[in-house]
């Protein structure tokens, strides 16, 4: 069914099913095999959802989500007129993506290119619709484009920030689709904080044996979903089965009983949260026929996090995770700081320590008793501030008082009650002017996955200056205990009379920094010449010389630094 150029409403959609015209055209992938719905049944519902808003939790490659996004993100113009944007974490991605994926599905399959009449590697036009391929390094990328949806691809590597941008550029349209997806990463966060507001669609299987229905995880539970029945762990020689969650369904040995092939392949779509308008799918290696019970127990290997983010199609942190030396050196660079905006993070006390970042991560470190100091290092950078109010708030709030563009207050909370980690005053009318409430848990966890991931650095010209946020930092584990409820929770924690200053000035220049990210031309002052006051070095450590406080404007920023000091339908 061809539509292109009429105007459609979304009751349409039930006339035009793409899983149709996917097997009448025979479609192939960027790999020219053919696709098949037999071991994918569970993506025909994915492929024809059009539900406005969705976050899909997927597994590695073999569920197929990548080529089914790509699939839709032609679909749509050509069969309903409309516009898109698919966005990619970074430019380079988007390079690498779209000549070797796009532009091959597109030749591959007659029923797409014979619709191409403009190509490019950031811009397709089918018809007379266009889809546009992005990256989120930039909120600029998105403006002056208007769309009817919106793709998010790899979601949880991608500046979200800009992906709010992204997502503006819908309000014009009828449509106001916006789906994302990607491998998660720590809970409560990207993906994750998307799916678990959802209606979270969980893949039901039915046992052939006893006809109990349920879903597949890795481990047995009270809730009796079927599992993955472990009989050997040896290395190269891993045995197992997926098995029944039924406690009574047992063979002659009292053994559970395996769930065939047949079972995982002819399951169904049901949601947690029926009433839920928001869509979300989790999908995991377990759900695919093609995959043995030995793939995912040889895939259970030390690194734990691989595991569940990538087979298992979950977000997760280690409960005794904790930042390594050996992760905070993998993210050094022996660089200069980039020109550009600049944000500040201040943990304030007897002695106040704080952390200067780029667009990229940390670029200076120190301490100062000197309240004098640090406004001289916010003007004269014009740095979006994060500060800790206590123990003492009257000198943070006298700087917010001079300063309320650039200065904020950060107060830890358990529970931001939000998808984000932290609520901005321009978020939330409940939240005071110039103040962010932060969950103090999910903030460090990011931090934890972004130095993981490469995703923050420490920049400058002397390593040995790592030394002590090395130190502090590793005062801090994360620990699971109980609160005033009873109920379990993650926190960080460090020994008592062990300093962790710089692990919080570190996390409130990230707050400021993921936020300064994502206001790129939106207001913030940019000082294409910043500076900072004088430091020195005293035991590998910068403080302040209260004999050079003042700098001036023309200089680096890291000028006196370098010279004193050498990164549904059921469910229960």
């Amino acid at each position: 069914m061809n539509v292109m150029g009429q105007k459609l409403t979304i009751d349409d959609i039930k006339h035009v099913n793409i899983v149709t015209w996917i097997m009448e055209n025979k479609v192939i992938t960027e790999n020219e095999k053919l696709i098949d719905f037999t071991n994918h049944r569970y993506m025909i519902q994915p492929y024809t959802d059009m539900s406005p808003e969705q976050w899909w939790l997927k597994c590695a490659q073999t569920v197929g989500g990548t080529t089914a996004n790509m699939i839709k993100s032609a679909y749509l113009p050509i069969h309903y007129g409309l516009n898109g944007i698919y966005v990619l974490p970074t430019r380079t991605v988007v390079k690498d993506f779209v000549k070797p994926k796009v532009n091959k599905l597109y030749q591959n399959n007659e029923c797409i290119s014979k619709y191409l009449v403009s190509d490019s590697e950031n811009l397709k036009q089918l018809g007379n619709r266009f889809v546009y391929f992005r990256g989120a390094f930039s909120d600029t990328e998105a403006i002056g484009i208007q769309a009817d949806f919106v793709i998010g691809d790899e979601y949880d590597r991608s500046n979200q920030q800009v992906l709010k941008t992204y997502r503006s550029r819908l309000d014009a349209s009828d449509w106001r689709l916006f789906w994302c997806f990607s491998n998660p990463s720590i809970p409560n966060f990207g993906v994750d904080a998307g799916f678990q507001a959802s209606d979270q669609m969980h893949w039901f299987i039915t046992c052939h044996h006893c006809g109990h229905e349920w879903f597949i995880d890795y481990k047995p539970s009270s809730d009796h979903n079927h599992y993955v029945e472990i009989i050997s762990r040896e290395r190269g020689a891993e045995e197992g089965y997926y098995a029944c969650g039924n406690p009574k369904c047992v063979d002659a040995n009292g053994r559970r009983r395996a769930l065939s092939n047949a079972d995982r392949q002819n399951g169904r779509w049901v949601a947690k949260h029926p009433n839920r308008r928001v869509r979300g799918y989790w999908f995991s290696q377990m759900m695919a026929p093609q995959v043995p019970a030995r793939k995912i127990i040889a895939d259970d290997t030390d690194d734990q996090a691989f595991f569940h983010n990538f087979t298992l199609g979950k977000a997760y942190v280690s409960a005794d995770a904790k930042v390594t030396r050996q992760m905070i050196l993998n993210n050094y660079v022996r660089d200069e700081p980039k020109l550009g905006r600049r944000y500040l993070g201040i943990d304030t006390g007897k002695d106040m320590h704080w952390m200067l970042g780029d667009d990229e991560g940390a670029i200076a470190w120190g301490s100062t008793r000197d309240w004098d100091f640090l406004e001289s290092m916010i003007v004269s950078n014009q740095a979006l501030t994060v500060i800790d109010p206590n123990p003492n708030p009257r000198k943070p709030l006298e700087l917010v008082e001079k300063y309320p563009a650039l200065v904020h207050l950060n107060y830890y909370v358990e529970d931001t009650k939000s998808s984000k980690i932290s609520v901005w005053a321009k978020d939330s009318n409940e939240v005071k002017q110039n103040t962010i409430l932060t969950d103090r848990t999910r903030a460090f966890d990011r931090h934890l996955y972004n130095l993981g991931s490469n995703g923050t650095m420490y920049k400058n010209e002397n390593q040995n200056e790592l030394e002590i946020v090395i130190e502090h930092w590793d005062n801090l584990n994360r620990i699971i205990e109980e609160n005033a409820k009873g109920f379990q929770r993650a926190v960080w924690r460090r020994p008592q009379g062990k300093p962790d200053h710089l692990a919080h000035s570190n996390i409130y220049m990230e707050i400021a920094r993921e936020e300064g990210k994502g206001l790129a031309g939106a207001g913030i002052v940019r000082s294409h010449n910043p500076t900072m006051a004088g430091v020195k070095t005293a035991e590998r450590y910068m403080h302040v010389d209260p004999e050079n406080s003042t700098i001036k404007v023309d200089i680096d920023p890291l000028e006196v630094a370098r010279k004193n000091m050498r990164k549904s339908n059921k469910w229960g």
